[in-house]
């Protein structure tokens, strides 16, 4: 994740704060062990990369930056984690783009994402938890929404999830999610 981090000029990515202050933000996200410091660590980037959905161009950054590290987080960072990335999969530009928050798009924000899309299938098909299991839906909706490439597979998974007995309480979300890419 470290050479991830080091790509991007985060000093001069433009968002609602300040930019350099987000490789710090990921690194504390990467290594909560426990609920509150995990939050903690995703409101920090939140409230920077993508306030209330709406992406900046710091967005594509944070996501290529938390897919690198997403198999080795702790349960609570890891479905903080999850949520951040499907937050930025849904997320919107903001027109006109004068506004000034840099030169970003949803669809090179899922590209990112979408590096990841096998490790959210197996997280759906064997994770317990109900928050991860529900932000992996979401992404994998996203990048099949997205990816034309995964389009067929996203449908071919979640319509397999539907038969998992742990998934019965996100039957509505799949079944919403799969109307959503036909």
């Amino acid at each position: 994740m470290e050479i991830e981090l080091a790509r991007h000029n985060w000093a001069g990515l433009r968002s609602f704060a300040d930019s350099a202050t987000l490789p710090d933000a990921v690194r504390a996200l990467v290594a909560a062990n426990d609920t509150e410091s995990a939050k903690a660590a995703y409101w920090r980037i939140d409230n920077v990369a993508l306030l209330d959905g709406c992406l900046t161009e710091a967005a594509t950054a944070v996501a290529a930056s938390v897919v690198q590290a997403l198999s080795r987080l702790s349960e609570p960072s890891l479905a903080y984690a999850l949520e951040l990335l499907a937050q930025i999969s849904g997320g919107y530009v903001h027109k006109p783009s004068e506004q000034g928050l840099g030169p970003v798009s949803v669809e090179e924000c899922v590209h990112e994402v979408s590096l990841a899309f096998p490790f959210f299938c197996e997280l759906l098909e064997v994770s317990g938890v109900s928050q991860i299991c529900a932000s992996c839906v979401d992404l994998i909706t996203s990048c099949g929404r997205y990816e034309r490439t995964l389009t067929e597979r996203a449908r071919y998974v979640l319509s397999g999830a539907l038969d998992l007995p742990g998934l019965q309480s996100h039957r509505e979300l799949i079944l919403d999610s799969l109307r959503d890419l036909s």
